[in-house]
């Protein structure tokens, strides 16, 4: 009567669904204070508008509230910086539980936009995972003029749990079975039993299920060049290793390839910097797809780690999203000391999209998608 499906070493996983939080619906119920907008410009506060929002010259600091109509958890949280004039440099976030109290007793300072192709974003590590989010708060939003805000988008990634057999709606509407969902909205997503879900804002999205993906299995297959390392350290390389990967004097500029048992897209990369002798600054990273050619042209480029907060991360806007990936590379491995990098462990979040379907009592399994890659540097600094 459940759907189960199968992570990149065929490990079976917690079910979400991926969307985009801030949707036609979201984005009407938006307020702003001290002085709230048009009502029919807070569309476009959508990631896919062209122009964003901008900020009357007298408001240069305004708080942005983001009502769910359905308590999710939060993924990820940027502005991207596509728009005309964007000029958005950082801000806060607030997350607010089911009963309106904040989740985190501080807000949490995003990284600073480099550039367009790097906006703001909070580190995903930042985010509290796992728990109802019901209102996000954006605060001290900085620019790099100085002057009001311009070209404000949210792009706010949400995963809701999805129940086998009925919509899992939150907010108190009625369960939809997966047949009748698919024929009122034309997008929902059937699994094995028949279900499907729906988004903050009611909508149905896109079901997948939520896994690490550096498990046993994944560790064995991961291979470091010019010199491998022993097959029983590979271990560490998971996210649950309290020493990570420490590399010889002599491999200061070791190449880390991470192949999935099943193609993926990577949703985000980042190296942690929560565990012992950490030194980890910055890396490079190449996506290899299903032919095993290169999807990015050039490796992409991390910034850089500011301190143990705020590691060493790849932008989510500059990751191919949709694209699926066969390999992760990673290279140029930059350290604070110049010295080999010491402690690695590597945390890959990955899910799936489809749900299984049924056929002949079974479950057919579709390919998975990968939500975030991080990459823990193990230091107590």
């Amino acid at each position: 009567s459940g759907s189960t499906t199968v992570g990149a070493s065929g490990t079976t996983t917690k079910q979400c669904q991926e969307m985009e939080a801030v949707d036609d619906a979201v984005s009407k119920t938006i307020t702003v204070t001290p002085k709230d907008i048009d009502q029919n410009k807070k569309s476009d506060f959508k990631p896919d508008s062209k122009t964003g929002v901008n900020f009357p010259e007298e408001d240069k600091h305004p708080t942005i509230n983001i009502p769910f109509g359905t308590p999710a958890t939060v993924r990820g949280v940027s502005m991207p910086r596509d728009t005309t004039n964007s000029n958005v440099e950082s801000f806060k976030v607030t997350f607010y539980g089911t009963t309106n109290q904040p989740i985190n007793k501080q807000p949490l300072e995003s990284t600073p936009s480099g550039d367009k192709n790097h906006p703001a974003s909070l580190n995903p590590n930042q985010i509290p995972s796992d728990v109802p989010v019901k209102r996000v708060e954006i605060t001290d939003i900085k620019t790099t003029d100085n002057q009001p805000p311009r070209g404000v988008v949210l792009d706010i990634k949400a995963c809701t749990e999805a129940t086998a057999g009925t919509t899992g709606v939150s907010a108190g509407t009625t369960p939809v079975h997966g047949s009748e969902a698919s024929h009122a909205t034309g997008t929902g997503v059937t699994s094995a039993s028949g279900s499907t879900t729906v988004g903050v804002s009611g909508t149905t999205t896109k079901q997948c299920q939520e896994m690490e993906a550096v498990d046993d299995a994944v560790s064995k297959t991961i291979t470091v060049t010019p010199k491998d390392i022993d097959q029983n350290k590979k271990s560490d390389f998971k996210p649950d290793s309290k020493t990570g990967v420490n590399f010889p004097e002599e491999d200061k500029h070791p190449t880390i390839n991470i192949p999935f048992g099943t193609p993926a897209t990577v949703r985000g990369v980042s190296m942690p910097r929560g565990t012992p002798n950490n030194n980890v600054e910055s890396f490079k990273v190449t996506f290899y797809g299903t032919t095993n050619q290169p999807i990015n042209k050039q490796p992409l480029e991390s910034t850089p780690s500011g301190d143990k907060n705020h590691p060493a991360s790849l932008n989510p806007s500059q990751i191919p999203s949709d694209v699926l990936v066969k390999r992760v590379e990673i290279t140029d491995i930059k350290t604070t000391d110049n010295q080999a990098p010491r402690g690695v462990v590597l945390d890959i979040k990955a899910c799936t999209e489809a749900t299984a379907a049924a056929f002949d009592g079974k479950y057919k399994l579709h390919f998975l998608h990968v939500r975030s890659v991080n990459f823990f540097s193990t230091d107590g600094q």
